[in-house]
C-alpha cells in the first residue's frame, strides 16, 4: 500500500518529521502463542511518498493528484482508492529481536517494576 499525505496532514505532519518518526526502530508484542503481533493484519509492505515526488505517481491515472487532494480538503472527503497505472518495487528490510520489560502494568493500576 502507498500513502500520500493531504494538504492537512502536511501542514502538521511535515516531511521532515514524517522521516524521523520512521527512522526510529518499531517494536510489537508477543500473542500468547509467543508470535509477534502483527499490526498491518498482513500487509507485506507500505510507504508514504514524499509530498514532493508523489504527483508523478499519479501519471496516466484516472484522477490527477490534485483532483484527489482537492477532494481531501472539502468538509467529509474521502477520497476512494484505486489502482494506479504506475509501478512500484518496495523492498523491506526487517531486524527482529526479542526483549522483555522489566515493568508490568494491570489496567487501572500504577505502571510498578515486575517481580525478580
Amino acid at each position: 500500500m502507498l500513502a500520500v499525505q493531504t494538504r492537512a496532514t502536511a501542514a502538521v505532519l511535515p516531511w521532515k518529521v514524517v522521516v524521523s518518526i520512521f527512522a526510529e526502530p518499531a517494536t510489537t508484542w508477543a500473542t500468547s502463542d509467543g508470535t509477534p503481533f502483527d499490526p498491518s493484519y498482513g500487509l507485506k509492505a507500505g510507504a508514504i511518498i514524499e509530498p514532493a515526488t508523489s504527483a508523478a505517481l499519479f501519471e496516466g491515472s484516472v484522477r490527477t493528484l490534485k483532483e484527489i487532494l482537492d477532494e481531501a480538503d472539502k468538509p467529509g472527503g474521502r477520497p476512494k482508492g484505486f489502482a494506479l497505472k504506475t509501478h512500484a518495487d518496495i523492498t523491506v528490510a526487517t531486524k527482529v529481536r526479542r526483549f522483555s520489560s522489566p515493568c508490568s502494568w494491570v489496567p487501572g493500576s500504577r505502571l510498578r517494576r515486575a517481580p525478580e
